[in-house]
C-alpha cells in the first residue's frame, strides 16, 4: 500500500460557515468497495470596520515605556498585539497636529459610528475632527 497526502483549499467569497463533502474517484478500485467521501466544513469571519493606518514600530522598537499601562490597566503590563498606534510628533506647545485615517466597511450593509473621549481631562489634548458619522457598505470614509 501507499500513503498520498492530499490538499484542499479554502477560498470564501463571503462570511458564513460552510459544508461540503468531498468524493474521491479510483479507477482501479474494486466495485464491491464503498466510494470514499470526506466531509469537510470551514467558517469564515468578517470584521464589522477597518481602519487604514500608517504602519507603526512604536511597540515593537522598544520605544514604549515599559512602564506604562497595558491591557490589564497595570503598569508595566503587556499591551495587545493587535494594537495599532498612531503617531503624532509635535516641536513646541500649541502646535496642531493632524492625522487622518479612513474607516473601512467591508459588510454590505451600513452602519452609523461615533467617536468619544475615554479621559477624564477638563481640557483633553486629543480632538476627534469627525465625531460621528455614517459609513455604507462596501465604502470608505475619513
Amino acid at each position: 500500500g501507499e500513503t498520498r497526502t492530499f490538499t484542499v483549499r479554502f477560498s470564501p467569497l463571503d462570511a458564513a460557515d460552510f459544508e461540503h463533502r468531498l468524493k474521491c474517484t479510483i479507477p482501479n478500485l474494486s466495485e464491491r468497495m464503498e466510494p470514499l467521501f470526506v466531509a469537510v466544513s470551514g467558517r469564515s469571519l468578517m470584521p464589522y470596520c477597518h481602519f487604514e493606518l500608517e504602519n507603526s514600530d512604536y511597540l515593537t522598537s522598544g520605544r514604549r515605556n515599559p512602564e506604562m499601562r497595558g491591557a490589564s490597566g497595570l503598569p508595566g503590563s503587556s499591551v495587545d498585539p493587535n494594537t495599532r498606534v498612531i503617531e503624532f510628533f509635535a516641536c513646541g506647545i500649541n502646535s496642531k497636529i493632524t492625522r487622518r485615517f479612513y474607516i473601512v466597511n467591508p459588510t454590505s450593509s451600513g452602519y452609523e459610528f461615533n467617536w468619544s473621549t475615554m479621559t477624564k481631562q477638563p481640557r483633553p489634548q486629543f480632538k476627534c475632527l469627525t465625531p460621528r458619522g455614517h459609513v455604507a457598505g462596501g465604502k470608505k470614509t475619513e
